[in-house]
């Protein structure tokens, strides 16, 4: 048995080495797309690298260079814990400063004001309330909302690059590669009454999940305020996904609860949901990834990385620049070479897939499992089988 498992990974390995030497022999022109494709287990299936679920269409973005208004926001509580977001902030600012972005920083303990407007106790909930006045307020077209530990890997990369050409979507977010939330620490959004409503809703579920056992907080509550605010149609199934939040006691059921949500938000066609204003990047394919998941592995295609906290640094993640301290000072417009790389982690977008595609694939057995006791269970009524087409 040992044998034949010893074989068998070095089958494995043997067809990847062969996989890369022909990408560099061949220079990069390589079908990247088509390996990919083959190697999906299901390409029309929810929640692959590039969702085909809906083929016949797909998002359409700005020109990289178009001239638009855009800030980027942090939010944070107080400066207390600053040092241990110096990295990721800092570099956020530099690439700003880069591109002639806005960069917005609130410090919600200094301002009495927004203390008033956005009182809730669970801060998690207090930063879209805070957002949604930075909305309204801050002039510029589109905000991105970014954590604390969201910091800039590839300042090449440019917002406008993940911004739709369409001008019905107001409400942008992207799915995590570390389990099935829709990640709730960075979203952008349109300067539009539609998105001040969205932002609205989002805080309202404070009121109603503050006294579930595990709410999850706002990573929790996103996949239902998405089903509610854009597929109103879907309440009755979404409000079975909620019996399992609503009474969980830890991730397990958490967990569970998302992928129910997910699995309704995949019922709705893509272009659909750009028509009512949102749209969902898949896995990898949004501006921001868990940078830990590839070990710190970037490549071109990367713009912001999530996880980076001075705490972490070292264990969770490695610092991929030469000095910590590279983005402290003042950075001007189109100083790329700010960003120092060490080396080792900057790889072809082939090998980056190659070494996420086994997470991936962990992460969908754990979401198709935990569908399944949904279904086994038989918790949604017959007609929703027969409308949807749920297995």
């Amino acid at each position: 048995m040992k044998r034949e498992i010893r074989q068998a990974f070095f089958i494995f390995c043997t067809v990847i080495t062969l996989l890369t030497i022909y990408y560099y022999w061949m220079g990069g022109a390589i079908n990247v797309e088509e390996i990919k494709r083959e190697t999906r287990v299901n390409a029309q299936e929810f929640h692959d690298f590039h969702a085909d679920r809906y083929p016949e269409w797909t998002l359409e973005t700005m020109d990289s260079n178009e001239n638009v208004a855009i800030a980027l926001v942090y939010i944070v509580k107080d400066r207390k814990n600053e040092a241990d977001y110096r990295i990721a902030i800092n570099s956020a600012r530099c690439y700003a400063e880069v591109h002639q972005y806005g960069f917005i920083y609130v410090d919600y303990s200094a301002n009495k004001t927004l203390q008033e407007l956005c009182p809730q106790s669970d801060f998690f909930f207090t930063r879209h309330c805070l957002m949604n006045e930075v909305l309204q307020t801050a002039p510029y077209e589109f905000f991105v909302f970014l954590d604390a530990d969201i910091g800039v890997i590839n300042p090449r990369r440019r917002v406008q690059d993940f911004l739709p050409a369409e001008s019905s979507v107001n409400v942008m977010f992207y799915n995590r590669f570390y389990n099935d939330e829709i990640m709730a620490g960075s979203y952008i959004v349109r300067k539009s009454k539609q998105a001040e409503n969205f932002l609205q809703l989002w805080v309202d579920y404070y009121e109603k999940t503050k006294l579930f056992p595990f709410s999850g907080t706002d990573n929790g509550a996103i996949q239902s305020v998405v089903l509610e605010f854009f597929a109103p149609e879907l309440s009755p199934y979404r409000e079975v996904c909620e019996k399992t939040w609503r009474t969980g006691r830890g991730f397990a059921e958490l967990f569970r609860y998302e992928a129910c949500a997910q699995y309704l938000i995949s019922l709705i066609p893509k272009k659909e949901f750009a028509q009512r204003g949102f749209v969902l990047y898949q896995k990898g394919e949004g501006w921001s990834r868990d940078g830990w998941v590839s070990g710190t592995w970037w490549c071109e295609r990367d713009l912001f990385f999530h996880g980076w906290k001075k705490a972490k640094l070292g264990g969770e993640w490695q610092l991929p620049f030469t000095s910590e301290s590279l983005f402290d000072d003042k950075c001007s417009a189109n100083e790329f070479d700010r960003w120092i790389y060490s080396t080792g982690f900057k790889v072809p977008c082939l090998q980056l897939d190659l070494r996420l595609h086994p997470y991936f694939l962990e992460k969908r057995s754990a979401y198709y499992k935990a569908l399944k006791e949904l279904f086994d269970e038989k918790l949604f009524p017959v007609k929703a089988y027969e409308k949807y087409g749920m297995p």
